[in-house]
């Protein structure tokens, strides 16, 4: 039921943003697919993806990167985390400043359902607990 909560919300969430707005149904459907990620970097990035795929999603120091490229990265992390026994009820610890170093680990984690712990963000103090600013 706890599952069905989250994809609600995660719903709504996406509703806000403008990406619950009539599209065309293949991008429709990959929207939709992105709720099995719940309330996740990875739910946000995917249905962005779908909708939008070669829009741009980020700019930093190496570069900029679209939608799609985000999420295939983060598709690959998941898959690698997989692969080294990292999955629910994981939990994976990202040390990065603001950049693709850490939007794509905190999307992979997204996506094999472990859960990412931020230790540091780009201002240089400790984060105040669990991914999240202080």
């Amino acid at each position: 039921m706890r599952q069905a909560g989250d994809a609600a919300e995660a719903a709504k969430v996406l509703a806000r943003a403008g990406l619950l707005a009539p599209v065309r149904g293949d991008r429709l459907l990959g929207m939709l697919l992105s709720l099995r990620y719940g309330l996740t970097p990875a739910a946000g990035y995917t249905a962005c993806a779908a909708r939008h795929p070669s829009a741009l999603a980020l700019i930093d120091d190496e570069g900029a990167l679209s939608f799609a490229e985000v999420s295939r990265a983060s598709d690959a992390l998941a898959a690698g985390y997989a692969a080294s026994g990292i999955g629910p009820g994981s939990s994976v610890g990202l040390l990065a400043r603001n950049s693709r170093d850490f939007v794509l680990p905190a999307g992979g984690t997204g996506k094999d359902r472990s859960r990412h712990r931020a230790a540091q963000h780009g201002n240089g103090r400790p984060a105040a607990g669990r991914g999240r600013r202080p």
